[in-house]
């Protein structure tokens, strides 16, 4: 089978498992009082992918995963705040994966504390009320406890699967890269 078709396929999954995770995400009842709060659960996919692969992988996979769940179950404003975070978040999620060979848990902290960091400061923009920044601290803690949980799930997939990716995609692996 071609290299790229297998790449291709291989993507194609992940985003379809990413979907699968923003749907299930939609489906939990986890509110914390906070308007549009996630678990972060289909982030994982999008670690996968930038551990796996590289950043413009992960990039298309998360790109896709925003727009289709947030034109099933979202509104225009959460695809604006998912379209913003979701970039930035995962821009600073590669810069510690490249620059600093970061551990994906550590990198997966930081992305859900910056996703949400930078939600409230576009809520804050799009509202033009200085009020919305009282939830820093709140959403820093929780941005922490999922970033982590969705890290530590994420390793897990990734010893698991990253041989036979590796493999099935390029016929070559990297040991230990996490």
């Amino acid at each position: 089978m071609n290299k790229n078709l297998k790449y291709f396929t291989v993507l194609s999954l992940f985003t379809a498992f990413s979907i699968i995770l923003g749907y299930v995400e939609y489906l939990i009842p986890f509110n914390f009082g906070i308007y549009g709060f996630k678990i972060g659960l289909s982030n994982i996919a999008s670690l996968l992918v930038l551990y796996l692969f590289d950043f413009k992988s992960s990039f298309i996979v998360l790109l896709i995963r925003i727009f289709v769940v947030n034109t099933l179950f979202g509104t225009g404003f959460s695809l604006i705040f998912s379209l913003i975070a979701g970039a930035l978040s995962l821009a600073v999620m590669w810069l510690l994966h490249k620059l600093f060979k970061a551990d994906i848990i550590f990198v997966s902290a930081i992305g859900g504390i910056f996703h949400n960091i930078v939600q409230v400061v576009v809520a804050t923009i799009l509202v033009s009320q200085t009020a919305v920044l009282y939830l820093i601290p709140f959403l820093v803690v929780l941005g922490l406890v999922t970033g982590v949980t969705v890290g530590i799930v994420s390793k897990i997939i990734y010893y698991r699967t990253n041989k036979f990716i590796r493999r099935s995609v390029s016929g070559t692996y990297k040991e230990n890269e996490i």
